[in-house]
């Protein structure tokens, strides 16, 4: 038991009891990565609310990914093939063509 409570000991910190005080009454006012946000902490404890100012938000594991392929030029390109289009057995075909700016995502649905 007391070896239990040396070797947790060493572990803490000034300021251990605190910051787990706050994680357990104010969890949304850490990040992902364990870094206190002060900035919504002070938005948390506010006096005064501004409802205006609320939004939605939306987060989840990945997001920061989803927004760097976002911007990043496609290098897919989908083409019909006219030559194969043309010949007689392929004349009633029902295959379809898709044609738009996401195209990077469908190759990974089949």
């Amino acid at each position: 038991m007391i070896k239990d409570i040396l070797s947790e000991n060493e572990e803490l910190q000034a300021n251990s009891r605190q910051i787990d005080m706050l994680k357990e009454h104010f969890p949304a006012c850490f990040n992902a990565d364990g870094s206190f946000d002060i900035v919504r902490f002070k938005s948390e404890i506010a006096a005064k609310s501004n409802v205006l100012q609320e939004g939605y938000e939306l987060k989840f594991l990945g997001k920061s990914y989803a927004k760097l392929l976002a911007s990043t030029d496609t290098t897919t390109v989908i083409r019909p093939d006219e030559a194969h289009n043309a010949l007689p057995e392929n004349a009633n075909s029902e295959n379809i063509y898709i044609s738009g700016d996401n195209l990077d995502g469908l190759k990974h649905l089949h």
